[in-house]
C-alpha cells in the first residue's frame, strides 16, 4: 500500500545526504617514511628471522622459548612456570604474538639459540 503512494520505509524528508568530497590526488599519494632509532639491540637487517613453526610444533617451541627469553619476557607473557598442557592449549594468534614480540626484543645471541 506504501508503495502506491510513493511512501517509503525510511521515514526520511525524502532529502538525499550529501555526497562526501573525493580525497585529492595528491593528498593520499604521498607517504612519509618513519625511521626506527632502535639501534641498541641491533639492525633489523642483521637479525635472524623466525620461522613460525606448524601447529603440532607449537608445544615444543614454547617450551624452549622458557629457557631462553629472559624473565620478565616470560612474566609478561604469562609463560614462567606454565604447564606443558598449558602451553599446548595456547591458540595459535596468541603463540604468533608471542613470536613477534620475542623477534622484536630478543637479542641476537638469543635468537640464533631459539631458532638451532
Amino acid at each position: 500500500m506504501r508503495e502506491e503512494r510513493g511512501e517509503s520505509w525510511g521515514g526520511g524528508g525524502g532529502a538525499e545526504p550529501e555526497p562526501e568530497p573525493e580525497p585529492e590526488p595528491s593528498e593520499g599519494k604521498k607517504k612519509k617514511k618513519k625511521k626506527s632509532k632502535k639501534g641498541k639491540k641491533g639492525d633489523k637487517a642483521d637479525r635472524p628471522t623466525i620461522a613460525i613453526p606448524p601447529p603440532k610444533e607449537m608445544k615444543g617451541a614454547l617450551i624452549k622459548l622458557q629457557g631462553i627469553a629472559s624473565d620478565d619476557f616470560l612474566k609478561r607473557h604469562t609463560l614462567k612456570k606454565a604447564s606443558g598442557n598449558k602451553l599446548a592449549k595456547m591458540k595459535r594468534a596468541e603463540f604468533e604474538k608471542i613470536l613477534a614480540d620475542f623477534q622484536d626484543t630478543a637479542d641476537v645471541d638469543e635468537l640464533k639459540e631459539f631458532m638451532e
